[in-house]
């Protein structure tokens, strides 16, 4: 009996190990910014074949990932971020017109929700490249449609990272620990979506490393 709980124990203390390993490495890769989008496509996909189904090696497995995928990755988060810039702007600008009781200041809040939008869009893009092989255009299309189907796990997603920022601040340690298992849980909610939708079931091309 001791045994079992000994291995079960062992098991979830590695499986902490390799959520952290990971996370590290995205830091690490993350650190130029222009690659994010490159590095984040790798985490998702080694978690996915890692810590989800215990193949292959973490070192290994996210840098094959960050490499195949450095180009198509790096031109869509390079889209995401200057749609994020450029809603930004215009939320400032609409701001300083409320000063002056403008109505234009009402078009802060279609703003404030394109942009929690695009935000959403990125999580699902960026997810949807480290599993399957396709074009820009369309992975970009597939993503802002599953978006658009699927906003209460998108809100519940963005709700989870709020909450988890807010605790490093008090927790600086867990720095290291987020980003692994905030893709873990992002993992969980694309791999429903994607079985729901039947997606995964019918697609051929997934990555091979």
């Amino acid at each position: 009996m001791n045994i079992k709980y000994d291995n079960l124990f062992f098991t979830i203390l590695g499986k902490i190990m390799e959520v952290m390993y990971v996370g590290i490495l995205w830091i690490i890769f993350s650190i130029p910014i222009v690659t994010i989008g490159a590095s984040s496509t790798a985490l998702y996909y080694t978690v996915h074949k890692v810590v989800f189904k215990n193949e292959s090696y973490i070192f290994s497995t996210f840098t094959s990932s960050f490499k195949s995928n450095f180009k198509d990755a790096t031109i869509k988060w390079g889209l995401g971020i200057s749609l994020i810039a450029f809603l930004s702007v215009d939320i400032i600008i609409v701001r300083s017109f409320a000063e002056s009781g403008s109505i234009i200041a009402a078009l802060i809040y279609p703003l404030l929700i394109i942009l929690v939008f695009v935000v959403m869009c990125i999580f699902s893009v960026l997810s949807y490249s480290a599993r399957f092989d396709d074009s820009i255009k369309a992975s970009i299309y597939k993503s802002a449609v599953l978006v658009a189907n699927n906003l209460g796990w998108m809100i519940f997603l963005l709700i989870i990272l709020f909450m988890a920022l807010y605790i490093i601040r008090f927790l600086v340690f867990f720095t290291i620990l987020l980003p692994g298992a905030y893709c873990c849980l992002i993992h969980y909610v694309f791999e429903h979506i994607y079985k729901k939708i039947g997606w995964i079931e019918e697609e051929k091309t997934e990555h091979k490393f």
